[in-house]
């Protein structure tokens, strides 16, 4: 794991998330393909969902 952007709880609705390219040290990260993984829970079953993007300085 490179970093964790976001730990904590929200109201159900849409939010959006920055990162600014760096690792939990705060050290910038190389240019690159990287995953990123959503995880949602609350009533349910949980929703998890890992995607890929592509960092380029």
């Amino acid at each position: 794991m490179i970093k964790t952007v976001v730990d904590g709880d929200y109201n159900a609705d849409s939010h959006g998330v920055e990162w600014n390219g760096t690792n939990d040290n705060g050290q910038p990260v190389t240019s690159g393909m990287y995953f990123y993984r959503l995880t949602a829970t609350g009533g349910g079953t949980p929703f998890v969902q890992t995607r890929k993007m592509m960092l380029m300085k």
